[in-house]
């Protein structure tokens, strides 16, 4: 079992990404544009001797006309308020909310996908428009190669991820990243509802215990050497 520190959570969750379904949180204010959908996340990984591991999660995601998002899993619900410049995660079972700053200038940055530091070619492509869950989605593609020795691999390394994004929700709906040293990944938006999701979602209980985190958890605001 991996136990992850608040440090490292609040660090995951302060990097941001363009879809707010992927990580806990997104930095990008999207306002008068909200939904609720599930999402769904499965990675396969096809071992030597032939077997496959399979491992599928889903969480409900929410957005509302003021850009505040919700996403809630089995054992964790994150709560991003960029107007306000907060972000809550709840522990449902300790009824406790750990709260911390984000400042309202901060621009959210994609997370480097496995192995993109470094990479010797990178192609991008489009893919057109096709129709998901209702919404059009422009596709594109993105090819990583990494030639033999470059990260310890003996042959030709390619890495490929495919991004489906909606114009219309400013959110993605779908993607696949496809790395030989970890497998597939897909990511989905089912069930998109249109319509202003329960003010409730985006607010913390009134029996939950708030406690405050330091801002510094923020990795763009790690700490640093200081001056002697």
């Amino acid at each position: 079992m991996i136990i992850m520190s608040w440090k490292s959570i609040f660090a995951i969750a302060a990097a941001g990404a363009t879809c707010l379904a992927q990580l806990p949180v997104q930095l990008k204010v999207v306002k008068g544009s909200p939904f609720s959908a599930q999402a769904v996340t499965q990675s396969t990984q096809e071992l030597a001797e032939g077997n496959r591991i399979v491992h599928q999660t889903t969480a409900l995601i929410a957005r509302d006309s003021d850009g505040r998002t919700r996403r809630e899993n089995s054992s964790v619900v994150f709560i991003q308020d960029p107007a306000a410049g907060l972000m809550y995660v709840l522990e449902p079972n300790a009824r406790v909310a750990r709260r911390m700053e984000v400042p309202q200038s901060e621009t959210a940055q994609p997370l480097a996908a496995p192995g993109s530091v470094g990479a010797s070619d990178l192609k991008t492509e489009s893919l057109g428009s096709q129709l998901i869950e209702g919404f059009v989605a422009q596709g594109t593609r993105l090819t990583r190669m990494f030639p033999a020795g470059q990260t310890g691999n003996e042959r030709p390394l390619e890495i490929v991820s495919e991004a489906w994004y909606s114009d219309e929700l400013q959110t993605l709906l779908m993607s696949k990243n496809v790395d030989p040293r970890v497998g597939e990944i897909t990511f989905k938006l089912t069930d998109i509802q249109r319509g202003e999701p329960s003010h409730a979602l985006f607010e913390v209980p009134g029996d939950y215990t708030i406690r405050d985190e330091p801002a510094a958890l923020d990795p763009r605001s790690a700490e640093k050497p200081k001056n002697k």
